[in-house]
């Protein structure tokens, strides 16, 4: 498809194709096959990330509800990043649809990027992970990072 004229080169940019050129040694064809196999792997996790985006959103939406209540997310003060804080107020404004639909907790749950939820996980929130929600999440005596069991099972199948 894009193996005569550059199209490839004019499609990407240069900045873009020039990555998989100095990779392949100048070597134009192989650039090409660098790129694909890129995009071919690419395509290839985009279903287990997606899953896991929506599992880990969930599972820290469903513990922060049950630690608190449904709208946790809009308490005063408990967002601890500028970065999720503007992800919010973007979800809550994208969700609402210029005032057309009602902005709930589950639509702006689903809503909010991977980021946000990542960033859940973050050193900034290592406290609440230890102290906050749920003991369930690290069972005592349990060694290892406070996060380490947060997406083992809630009900425990045998003890650790």
């Amino acid at each position: 498809m894009f193996s005569r004229g550059g199209g490839l080169e004019q499609a990407l940019s240069l900045e873009r194709f020039g990555r998989y050129l100095d990779w392949a040694a100048g070597d134009r064809a192989r650039a090409i096959e660098l790129y694909t196999l890129n995009t071919q792997i690419s395509e290839s996790l985009y279903t287990p990330l997606q899953m896991l985006e929506v599992a880990l959103r969930n599972r820290i939406h469903a513990v922060m509800t049950e630690a608190r209540h449904e709208g946790w997310f809009h308490d005063a003060g408990f967002l601890l990043t500028a970065s999720q804080a503007d992800q919010l107020a973007k979800a809550v404004e994208d969700v609402g649809e210029g005032g057309r639909r009602e902005p709930t907790p589950g639509r702006i749950v689903a809503a909010l990027t991977f980021s946000f939820w990542t960033a859940m996980l973050g050193k900034e929130y290592e406290t609440l992970w230890q102290y906050n929600p749920a003991p369930h999440w690290q069972p005592p005596g349990r060694k290892g990072s406070p996060t380490q069991g947060f997406l083992r099972p809630r009900s425990p199948r045998s003890a650790p």
